[in-house]
């Protein structure tokens, strides 16, 4: 495929490119494309990547604490996630027996080791309690925490109700 011309200091340019691979699950492929300028080989790039789709679950091994009034013990939880290659395709978050008073004061973030954020959830919930409840969050799915009502386990969006301080 001819893709244009590329110029010293003008800017970079993408464009879609499929191709089949056949092969199995979990198959490692190195794919290798011949650089030309017009009929001269400049070169070759190559990239790997895995057939087929692979999930992997990480999780914090130690209960968290939600305490009153300051940060919860410990803070922050890190949760160490590798071998799971260069390019996420996607990622849910699951908080397991969740329990707290007032789920309202529950500002959880989710920070990628290169800094990048998402807050999950902020401000739900109301001031009715939470016992045992089993929250995941998916940006696939439409429906999203209450913010005045009773929190039940379920799947939902990122849920977000504002102002929210800023994380220490």
């Amino acid at each position: 495929n001819n893709y244009g011309s590329l110029y010293y200091g003008g800017h970079s340019v993408s464009r879609p490119y499929v191709f089949s691979v056949h092969g199995t699950n979990n198959q490692q492929v190195a794919a290798t494309f011949r650089l030309l300028s017009g009929t001269n080989t400049i070169g070759t790039a190559v990239f790997g990547y895995t057939l087929g789709l692979s999930a992997a679950t990480f999780s914090n091994a130690t209960t968290i604490v939600i305490n009153d009034n300051t940060n919860a013990s410990p803070y922050p939880s890190i949760i160490n996630v590798n071998g799971v290659g260069t390019a996420l395709v996607k990622a849910t978050v699951t908080l397991y027996k969740l329990w707290h008073t007032s789920p309202s004061d529950i500002d959880a973030l989710v920070v990628s080791p290169a800094g990048t954020n998402t807050l999950i959830m902020a401000h739900t919930g109301g001031g009715f309690s939470v016992t045992n409840v089993t929250l995941t969050f998916d940006d696939a799915v439409t429906n999203t925490l209450p913010h005045n009502g009773q929190i039940t386990s379920g799947t939902n969006k990122p849920t977000q109700f504002f102002p929210v301080q800023n994380f220490p």
